[in-house]
């Protein structure tokens, strides 16, 4: 399974900035893959939540395309699954965070490890981007 992972310091918001911003690159690859396949797979982005549809369409205008627009790849996915812009932070709903990424205390993230252990995840894939190092020594620790 392919995800981020942030873990909470004591009182963090679990939406705030800093867990956007260690998850974002994730929502906002989720939010351009649902933008681009919009005109030919239709059944993708109508998946999605009406929340989650207005902000494929806020990242279509911020990104001067449309769904149907022939440049619309490379006008959506610049920086490809790297550190998200500041002025991108409100596309990275909570609802799609708690979807695709690791985020949580210590204990909230062992319990959901330990879930997907239990569903058949045998591999997690995380793409760090905040600082690398660090974080993979985290996600180490936390897991011995």
């Amino acid at each position: 399974m392919v995800t981020s992972l942030h873990l909470l310091d004591e009182d963090e918001d679990p939406h705030g900035d800093a867990a956007r911003d260690a998850t974002g690159h994730l929502v906002l690859s989720l939010l351009a893959f649902a933008a681009d396949t919009a005109a030919d797979t239709p059944a993708f982005a109508e998946q999605l939540g009406p929340e989650e549809g207005e902000a494929v369409r806020r990242l279509l205008d911020r990104r001067g395309t449309t769904a149907t627009a022939p440049d619309r790849h490379t006008k959506l996915y610049p920086n490809y699954l790297g550190r998200i812009a500041p002025q991108d932070r409100d596309l990275v709903l909570p609802s799609l965070m708690n979807t695709l990424a690791l985020v949580g205390t210590r204990d909230d993230l062992l319990a959901r490890i330990a879930t997907l252990e239990q569903a058949g995840v045998d591999e997690l894939l995380i793409q760090p981007v905040i600082d690398p190092p660090t974080e993979m020594a985290l996600l180490a620790k936390l897991l011995t």
